[in-house]
């Protein structure tokens, strides 16, 4: 059980990381700006699956899992300031902070709760089977999540921003039964 705690920190550890993006990027999708986030986001995954890969060779580890995690989620913060050269360090605070903070509760618990579900039970076969057998469910799960991503990628960072932007405040119930048939097609 010390291997899966080690493996959880670890992995948790990635959120972590991925909380020092630059937020301008946010700025940017809120104006309809997807490009930044959609490289910084392609750049870290091939960043991390080009070290994983290379890792695997020399060293075959349940490790690699959250290697990789870590390694894609730094390579995204740091793309994030390369591409939106905002630096929000000058705006820093430490009320703005406590503000997000208690604010922040509800996501972190959102957050928390997809670690939980989407994780763990990675964790739980690697340290109870056997680190193949995890990286043969890990592969298998992330096939199966195509669709889910680009449903994700089509709707809600492209489609949805686009249609609420030209849309009249009194046609969103347009918007939202839009969506609506769109998710139950």
């Amino acid at each position: 059980t010390s291997l899966l705690a080690e493996l959880s920190i670890a992995i948790a550890s990635s959120t972590v990381v991925s909380a020092c993006a630059n937020p301008a990027l946010l700025q940017l999708e809120r104006h309809g700006l997807f490009s930044p986030s959609v490289h910084c986001d392609i750049v870290g995954q091939i960043s991390a699956l080009i070290a994983v890969c290379t890792l695997l060779t020399a060293w075959p580890s349940i490790w690699l899992i959250p290697i990789g995690q870590v390694m894609s989620t730094a390579v995204f913060a740091a793309m994030s300031y390369k591409l939106a050269r905002s630096s929000p360090l000058r705006k820093f605070s430490l009320p703005l902070l406590r503000k997000l903070a208690l604010q922040g509760r509800p996501y972190a618990i959102i957050s928390l709760a997809t670690y939980i579900t989407n994780g763990l039970d990675k964790r739980l076969l690697g340290a109870m089977v056997s680190p193949a057998a995890a990286g043969i469910y890990l592969l298998a799960q992330k096939i199966a999540e195509v669709p889910g991503q680009l449903h994700i990628s089509t709707l809600a960072r492209t489609a949805t921003p686009h249609f609420a932007s030209n849309l009249p405040s009194s046609e969103a119930l347009c918007l939202r039964s839009t969506v609506h048939r769109y998710l139950i097609a």
